[in-house]
């Protein structure tokens, strides 16, 4: 079992229910144990400067199986709460 810490951000749609919606299918995954998790934080963006600001959080908690079991887990969470990958300002279908 590892300890595993996860950023959360935001800055789309219902930002507040995406970050809430992630936590819960976090809680929902079979092998993951949250330990805790930070406030919510709002927070300007990086690099990219010409979009909304961000809502983050981290959530601390063990995870029984691989790194890359959880990665795939982790995408499947991000696909039910509606991110779009994009490339360049252009969508890109996950696969």
């Amino acid at each position: 079992m590892e300890k595993v810490v996860l950023g959360l951000g935001s800055n789309l749609g219902r930002r507040m229910s995406n970050l809430k919606n992630a936590v819960k299918y976090l809680y929902l995954t079979p092998g993951f144990d949250i330990l805790a998790f930070s406030s919510v934080y709002e927070t300007e963006p990086w690099g990219f400067i010409n979009q909304n600001n961000f809502l983050n959080c981290a959530v601390i908690g063990f995870y029984r199986h691989s790194a890359g079991e959880l990665y795939g887990k982790i995408k499947d969470i991000e696909k039910k709460t509606g991110r779009k990958n994009r490339r360049n300002g252009i969508p890109v279908k996950l696969t």
